[in-house]
């Protein structure tokens, strides 16, 4: 699936601040509110100031001036600031558990209803991925994401106190900070792409899931379990491909954030130890800036969950949550191979969708006449919303993808106005050289040769043309297999062609039928013979074996 993004890094969006702004509706009360999330937490980083402001004070005065007494009042008063910290951190907790509950259920009643008033707005794999997705952004609306964002401010005032101390010691959080930031968006801009497939891949693979489950039992008794199994595992396994890349790529900044964090530790404590030796510090004030560093570079293992989920959902916005609808354009899907076929059969009153693999010839003989002429819609325009190629609905394959890998070969010629050589080839679809192997295989050739223009004479469908009906039905099926199509569907074709080319298309027929599903509704019993499945008054199954 080729997917087209112009996503930029360099700032953030304005789908992306719509997102966030909408998703922050639940702190919109007086209490469960942002005002009170960003008070609490610059409450609880005041009170984070408390222990290196003691530590500085015990180690640079008291314990110099031995002073026992005022030590002890200060590790009491550092207590109940710690006790006055935890109560603030609960508080916090409070009020985002609160807003997680309502987040989650103001969001599935939107689902809900988005679901039962548009029908087409989700298929089954978005609709599954949408309550994947709530779970996911409430985790980030209503926990660490949340509280990142609310803390990154006040990194400044960190900054400020360890600039106070000494500038150099505040230079060095900020310089691996600083990497860390850079290297994180470098990172993002690298798994956009892995990002879109992720979730693609979950559609996708819900999608099948959800079909497999809702036909299971025919499924079974049609012996298809092993195609969709396949199908299934495939899937799977591109899903899995996908977590797997993504996960490396947070397992790498995650240990790299780790790293900065070590690094940025050794590095104020060993300028903190040159700095004590030069007199331009006390040991209290070493000890402060160790616990300040640490502090300021804490959130950078986290900085990158909040900037992927941040990423996440621009590309998302672009990529895949959108209707489905009519008045939605929709990206055509191009067919590279067919591997399924799935066509909706009624079986005693109910629909299932009957899946057909590469290797089913299928005869119509006893089938009715309106799937019949289901089947035969010469446009495809009566079927496009009914059958699935490779779990696609027709309406969203590319058309030339379609006529390039579906022929339906009638009775009738349907040739077009131009030369012989713009018809074999699809007016330059094929290839010349191609196209005159198929003229060969289907006997064209001795025909073409005792034309006057050869190649290129002219061809009309009206009557008064030299051309016979025989080398014109001729023509047109060459024109249709020389596209070298995968789905193959004979409505009595050879009640156009002579005994002779007969022979030749039935045997082309009979070498390709194992890499190809073919449909054919003939009274012919040799082409009967090719025939290794049946349809008989819409039900399915093994040459002259019928459902009862």
């Amino acid at each position: 699936m080729e997917i087209n993004s112009s996503n930029r890094i360099g700032h953030i969006p304005l789908s992306t601040l719509k997102w966030i702004r909408k998703n922050s509706i639940v702190f919109d009360k007086e209490f469960i509110s942002l005002r009170m999330l960003l008070l609490l937490s610059l409450l609880i980083n005041i009170t984070s100031f408390v222990l290196p402001i003691v530590v500085m004070q015990i180690y640079d005065r008291m314990i110099p001036n031995h002073r026992t007494a005022t030590a002890i009042i200060l590790l009491l008063g550092l207590t109940l600031f710690l006790m006055a910290e935890a109560a603030l951190r609960y508080l916090r907790y409070y009020i985002i558990t609160f807003a997680g509950a309502r987040f989650e259920s103001k969001h599935s009643q939107e689902l809900i209803k988005k679901t039962i008033t548009d029908s087409d707005f989700y298929n089954v794999g978005v609709f599954q991925y949408s309550l994947k997705e709530i779970q996911r952004n409430k985790s980030f609306f209503a926990g660490q994401g949340i509280i990142t964002l609310t803390e990154l401010p006040f990194l400044c005032l960190y900054f400020g106190f360890l600039f106070y101390i000494n500038p150099f010691m505040a230079l060095i959080p900020f310089f691996t900070l600083s990497v860390y930031m850079m290297t994180s968006l470098y990172s993002l801009k690298r798994i956009t792409r892995i990002i879109q497939l992720k979730h693609i891949t979950d559609i996708d693979q819900n999608n099948l899931l959800y079909k497999i489950l809702d036909n299971l039992t025919v499924i079974r008794k049609f012996g298809r379990i092993k195609l969709f199994n396949n199908q299934f595992k495939k899937k799977q396994a591109r899903v899995a491909k996908n977590n797997y890349q993504l996960n490396c790529y947070e397992q790498q900044l995650i240990n790299l954030g780790q790293l900065t964090t070590q690094i940025t530790s050794v590095a104020v404590l060993a300028l903190g130890v040159y700095l004590v030796r030069t007199g331009q510090i006390g040991i209290g004030s070493l000890v402060a800036s160790l616990i300040l560093a640490n502090r300021c570079v804490a959130p950078v293992t986290k900085i990158f969950q909040v900037l992927k989920k941040v990423h996440e959902a621009k590309v998302m916005s672009d990529v895949i949550i959108h209707p489905t609808s009519s008045a939605q354009a929709k990206e055509k899907q191009k067919l590279e191979s067919v591997y399924s076929m799935v066509i909706p059969i009624y079986i005693r009153g109910k629909k299932h969708e009957i899946p057909f693999m590469k290797g089913d010839t299928i005869s119509l003989k006893y089938q009715d006449k309106d799937t019949k002429e289901f089947l035969y819609a010469p446009n495809l325009k009566a079927i496009t919303k009914k059958v699935y190629i490779n779990d696609y609905k027709l309406s969203d394959v590319d058309d030339l993808s379609l006529y390039k890998k579906i022929a339906i070969i009638n009775a009738k010629p349907n040739i077009w106005n131009g030369t012989i050589r713009e018809n074999i080839t699809s007016f330059g679809l094929v290839d010349e050289k191609k196209a005159q192997k198929f003229i060969n295989i289907l006997g064209l050739g001795e025909i073409i040769q005792n034309l006057p223009n050869g190649l290129d004479t002219k061809l009309t469908s009206e009557v008064e043309d030299n051309i016979s009906d025989e080398v014109k039905s001729l023509i047109y099926i060459t024109r249709q297999l020389a596209l070298t199509p995968e789905i193959i569907v004979l409505n009595e074709f050879e009640a156009g062609v002579d005994r002779e080319n007969y022979i030749k298309v039935f045997e082309y027929i009979a070498n390709i039928r194992e890499s190809r599903i073919i449909f054919i509704n003939t009274r012919d019993q040799n082409l009967l013979k090719l025939c290794n499945r049946d349809l008989l008054n819409n039900r399915i199954g093994e040459i002259d074996t019928y459902l009862v």
